[in-house]
């Protein structure tokens, strides 16, 4: 499921995954330059997708890593 996760906010960054997986880049909303808001929509649709669930517009807003993510997906 993380790598998932990271291909698909790797795809919408334009980022080398394997960079992120081996934590040479940390990426986080807001603070990696390439995710901001209109990426961060992109990985949600991206990850409700994948995964096919509805993520709430509120909840959508605390998902800022990849970290955050995977712990939404897996609760």
């Amino acid at each position: 499921m993380e790598k998932q996760i990271t291909v698909i906010v790797a795809k919408n960054l334009n980022l080398d995954a394997a960079l992120i997986e081996d934590g040479t880049l940390h990426v986080e909303f807001n603070v990696t330059p390439e995710w901001d808001s209109l990426a961060h929509l992109s990985i949600m649709t991206d990850i409700e997708d994948e995964f096919d669930l509805e993520i709430d517009i509120d909840e959508m807003e605390s998902l800022t890593t990849i970290s955050k993510i995977k712990a939404f997906l897996t609760a």
